[in-house]
């Protein structure tokens, strides 16, 4: 081999050649192997046992609820409503059962009756002034003749059957409120028409229009929350610095009949003008159907449905304006 074929062989570099090389001796920089792309249409696996233990968690909460439910059910309540009644007339009212808990833990009641007294510090004997029995629903609907005396009187109302010795508070208290026909009435839904949206505290001139209204008209309250009860709403008005009238309760929360306590009124018979002041449409459209004139806090516009006026009011102080001079 000659001298100049072995000179070429020791600058030859050993190994294979780098086609990347570039042409000044150096590599490029290493390029890492690309990501791999997802398909979107294959469905990724997603572990189940996170869901699966979740859900047997709240199945376990569930089913230990509902034993302690069965085990241990809240006793039932009863709430009497007060009543308003024209001197030696009819007075109706509505008592309530109220049973907590899961419906397939509540009793039946229709086996079940209500036995109403004349109050007496002593225990009521004789014969009841009135009886009623229960409905599906845990309402009885109970009549009795008024005294012919104006005022306040007191009642209690008896709860008489197979299982009422499991009701711990069986026998209520109530007033049946005797008003002269001749006063005018004023029917107050309560607390829409009394109270903010959303609030315990009072409108803006609710209070001054009612204890000015107080003085001409006989003012009776329609409680319409279902847990409504007469003697919190009267102590809530009490609160307030409103003297309360008789407190209703019934099935004024119910949507087919927002102002069903009114009904049992002797409306009828009513010789002086009767109104009603509402805050929800429903409760003036109802009012306004049992020949109320209603006013509707905060409602727009007017109508007159079966030859009947509803009147819009802004706030207390226009609804007294158009109740005085309309009276």
């Amino acid at each position: 081999m000659s001298r100049a074929a072995r000179k070429d062989r020791r600058d030859r570099p050993s190994g294979p050649r780098d086609p990347g090389r570039e042409a000044g001796g150096r590599s490029p920089e290493p390029r890492g192997e690309p990501e791999p792309r997802l398909d979107p249409h294959r469905r990724q696996r997603v572990p189940l046992w996170p869901l699966l233990a979740a859900v047997a968690v709240q199945a376990s909460f569930l089913a230990a609820v509902t034993v302690l439910a069965v085990r241990y059910p809240p006793p039932p309540k009863l709430v009497a409503s007060d009543a308003a009644a024209l001197p030696g007339g009819e007075a109706a009212f509505e008592v309530r059962l109220e049973q907590a808990g899961p419906s397939f833990t509540r009793r039946p009641v229709e086996d079940l009756k209500v036995a109403v007294y004349p109050y007496r510090a002593e225990a009521a004997a004789g014969q009841p002034a009135a009886t009623a029995a229960f409905d599906s629903a845990g309402f009885a609907t109970c009549r009795l003749k008024a005294p012919d005396a104006a005022g306040t009187h007191r009642y209690a109302a008896r709860l008489e059957g197979p299982w009422a010795q499991a009701v711990p508070a069986g026998e209520v208290r109530f007033s049946v409120e005797v008003l002269p026909a001749s006063r005018p009435l004023l029917v107050v839904m309560v607390p829409g028409a009394v109270a903010e949206p959303g609030s315990d505290l009072p409108r803006a001139g609710a209070l001054e229009a009612l204890r000015e209204l107080a003085r001409a008209y006989s003012l009776v309250y329609v409680a319409t929350r279902r847990h409504d009860e007469p003697d919190q709403v009267r102590a809530w008005l009490g609160r307030l610095g409103l003297e309360a009238g008789p407190v209703l309760t019934g099935r004024a929360s119910e949507p087919a009949s927002p102002a069903g306590p009114v009904a049992l009124l002797p409306l009828s018979s009513w010789q002086a003008a009767k109104w009603a002041v509402a805050a929800m449409g429903a409760e003036a459209r109802a009012l306004t159907s049992l020949g109320l004139n209603v006013v509707h806090l905060g409602g727009s516009g007017a109508f007159q449905p079966d030859g009947r006026t509803k009147f819009h009011a802004t706030d207390w102080l226009d609804a007294k304006k158009k109740i005085q001079s309309k009276a």
